[in-house]
């Protein structure tokens, strides 16, 4: 099961918003807390040679961690927006509104270094199983530089170059459940991202013995 729900912290200078039932969603009983924030530091991947400005931390939420943010989700009181063109849901949150957890999160983000600034908006995507999201860029409304938690399930993220008359695929990165991607800069401005649909992803592992010992240098989905 791939991408059930990612939540997209990004920084934007305005946007408007409006809201249906997640009660799809896997819960807990427990809410989240300031208990569930990891530790730090946190670790960093190197950076991806075909993907600048693309930084991963893996494992940084522990399935506890994710299930109780699920249960905070599922306790907003407003109901997501549906979005007719692409079959997901989507809450939108400003500062002014921002849950407890994403005051929470958003200040994880700029403690542990993640985000340059605190974030200033807040996307909770919705997606049913084999849905994904079309590739995109977010365009100029937001600050170039998002971080993103996904919560539920692993998912595999494409990133595409437009040329005239078609898209090239630049590379893919594997996003595990409780880890974060960012993306900032020639990666937010130059390349478009979305996820493909279907209920399996093949994952493609390159291998290369370098002095004897072998490394993983290449990961991408087919």
């Amino acid at each position: 099961m791939f991408k059930n729900l990612l939540a997209k912290v990004k920084q934007e200078n305005s946007m408007s918003s409006s809201q249906i039932s997640i009660s799809s969603l896997q819960s807990s009983a427990e809410t989240f807390n300031m208990n569930h924030i990891p530790c730090l530091p946190i670790s960093k991947l190197p950076p991806f040679d075909n993907l600048p400005c693309v930084y991963y931390y893996p494992n940084v939420l522990s399935s506890k961690a994710c299930s109780a943010l699920v249960v905070s989700i599922e306790n907003i009181p407003e109901t997501p927006k549906h979005l007719p063109y692409s079959s997901r849901n989507l809450f939108y949150f400003s500062t002014e509104n921002f849950p407890d957890f994403a005051n929470q999160l958003g200040q994880f983000l700029f403690d542990s270094g993640v985000s340059p600034r605190l974030p200033n908006n807040l996307l909770l995507n919705i997606y049913p199983e084999t849905i994904g999201i079309m590739s995109h860029t977010d365009g100029p409304l937001y600050f170039p530089h998002v971080a993103v938690f996904s919560l539920l399930s692993t998912c595999v993220l494409t990133f595409k170059k437009e040329l005239i008359g078609d898209r090239e695929t630049i590379g893919s990165i594997i996003i595990e459940q409780g880890s974060i991607y960012v993306f900032e800069d020639y990666s937010y401005t130059n390349l478009l991202h979305g996820i493909e649909e279907g209920r399996e992803d093949t994952v493609c592992l390159k291998l290369e013995e370098v002095k004897g010992v072998i490394e993983l240098i290449d990961c991408t989905a087919a």
